[in-house]
Formats: C-alpha cells, sequence, structure tokens
C-alpha cells in the first residue's frame, strides 16, 4: 500500500468519552488505566483533559484486548473463524444524494471501532478520494476497474500499487484514478476481446473475484458506486453482501429510487 504523504493534515484528536464509546468501555475505566499508568498513555492538555489519537485508541485496543479479555467480552471487533468478509455497496442513480459522505462516515467509524476497513472509491468523480485529503497527484494510475480486467497475478500486483494508506488506522484506500472515466469500456474490451491474461467471465462478476484476493486482509469492504446502474455499479451490487441506498424523504428521491 502506498503510505500517506508527509504533508497530509492530521486526523483531530478524540476526548475521553469518545475514546472509550470506541473501546466499548466506561469513560472511568478508560480514566482509571491512565491513572494506574497501566496500557498506552494519552496527550494530556495543559487544562487536564485527555486527548486520544486514533493510533492510541488502537494501541489501547490491543492492550484490553490482551488484558481485559473475557468470554464474553472481546475488544477486538475483526473477523472470528468462519466469519465472511462482508461488502456493503452504496448506490443511488441520482447524484447528491449523500451517498459519498453516508461512506466516509461509516468506513471511518468501522475503523475508529477496531475493523479491517477497505474503502472502494467507483465514482470517477472522486469525491470520497478527496475527502481523505488525496488530492490528483497522490492518486496512482490504476485502480480497482483495470484489476477486474487482469488475471489473478496482475490483479493482485494492481492492487497492492493503488491501495492507499489513510490517516485512520485499520482503514485502507483504493482511490479514484482518471481510468475510471473508462472502466466500463475497458473491461468489457479486456474480458470479451480475447486479450491475452483475460480472466473470462461475466464483467460484472468481476469485482467479486478481485475482492476475494485481499479477502483475509479485512473484515468489511464499503463501495462508493457510480451515481448510475452501469457495469461498474452492478459488479459492485454482484460482490456486495448488503446494499445501502441514501434517500431523502420527499417525492423526487422516491420517484428516483423506484426507477433505479
Amino acid at each position: 500500500a502506498v503510505p500517506p504523504p508527509a504533508d497530509w493534515k492530521q486526523l483531530r484528536e478524540f476526548s475521553l468519552s469518545e475514546a472509550a464509546g470506541f473501546l466499548g468501555v466506561t469513560p472511568s475505566n478508560l480514566k482509571k488505566l491512565h491513572l494506574e499508568n497501566k496500557g498506552p498513555q494519552p496527550n494530556v492538555h495543559s487544562n487536564g483533559r485527555r486527548a486520544y489519537s486514533a493510533q492510541n485508541i488502537a494501541d489501547l485496543r490491543a492492550y484490553l484486548n490482551l488484558h481485559g479479555r473475557t468470554e464474553s467480552k472481546q475488544y477486538d471487533p475483526s473477523r472470528r473463524a468462519g466469519d465472511k468478509l462482508q461488502v456493503i455497496a452504496v448506490a443511488n442513480a441520482k447524484s447528491s444524494s449523500g451517498k459519498t459522505a453516508l461512506c466516509a462516515h461509516l468506513v471511518q467509524h468501522l475503523a475508529l471501532s477496531g475493523h479491517r476497513v477497505l474503502a472502494i472509491d467507483l465514482d470517477p468523480k472522486a469525491s470520497m478520494t478527496r475527502l481523505f485529503g488525496i488530492s490528483a497527484d497522490h492518486v496512482p494510475d490504476v485502480s480497482v476497474a483495470t484489476a477486474m480486467g487482469t488475471n489473478k497475478a496482475g490483479a493482485e500486483a494492481i492492487l497492492n500499487d493503488a491501495m492507499v494508506e489513510t490517516a485512520f488506522p485499520r482503514l485502507s484506500l483504493l482511490p479514484a484514478s482518471p481510468d475510471l472515466h473508462d472502466a466500463e469500456r475497458q473491461v468489457l474490451a479486456t474480458i470479451r476481446g480475447g486479450l491475452t491474461g483475460q480472466p473470462g467471465g461475466e464483467p460484472w462478476l468481476q469485482l467479486k473475484r478481485v475482492l476475494a484476493l485481499v479477502e483475509t486482509r479485512f473484515d468489511v469492504v464499503v463501495i462508493d458506486c457510480p451515481p448510475r446502474l452501469g457495469i461498474m455499479t452492478l459488479a459492485a451490487l454482484f460482490a456486495a453482501t448488503a446494499v445501502l441506498i441514501p434517500v431523502s424523504s420527499n417525492m423526487s428521491e422516491l420517484a428516483e429510487l423506484a426507477r433505479f
């Protein structure tokens, strides 16, 4: 994965109550850990307030999972043996529906809660990519769409090259790249055109095939779909175990949803 550039904005610190909420403990128990000098320590400001970075929270989760875990209480929500990868497609045929904002907040909350998360931006407008502070200068030339038209070995290499670390521990991003503007034509041409190394099969099944290559590395995948029902959105829906469709409570939005 590509590390974030040194000049990226830093993630804000979290209060005692916020950190406790993400860890699943009470604020008093978290405060007690600090007073007893147990586990990773927070940053204490001049006014006495404790502040926790996202990495602090991740380190505390590991400490609690090692020292405070019981059969009925576990602090690491990662997948257990037999659990399947959850793939959430966020889709709507209408632009400006809140789709991207929902994706961004969902993946950030899941990561802060301890899940290993992969966010995929399939929208050529790259709105979610920009929400993470990634400018066009830092976007790889390839994307998940490139991997969809490539055989297994090529797809694995493309995913590793395209994946970007974020300021949130346990949250990786496959950003939108310029090739998404022509992704549907490229995927169809590669799969149906008999090109060397083409994987074969229906185009809307290719994203599911690609995600299987990184299945063991993540607990949840969240996909920001393009605002239309094309090949890329269909591929996301076929790969998904759940679908979220954000919609406002007005007749125009409901009519658009019915057509979608």
